[in-house]
């Protein structure tokens, strides 16, 4: 459970970063150690469910 928050923590540290600071996602990942694959799945997550809730 405390593992899940601290990649989720990650997850908006790295789309922060990357929308408003403009630093490369590649970049942001090999920082906090996590595979693009994984954020850009996590971010498809939580954009489907930003807009489900917003109903």
């Amino acid at each position: 459970m405390i593992s899940q928050i601290r990649l989720q923590l990650r997850y908006m540290a790295i789309e922060e970063m990357s929308t408003t600071d403009t630093f490369p996602v590649v970049l942001l990942c090999k920082i906090a150690q996590v595979s693009r694959a994984a954020y850009y799945k996590w971010l498809k997550r939580w954009i489907v469910n930003t807009k489900l809730d917003s109903f």
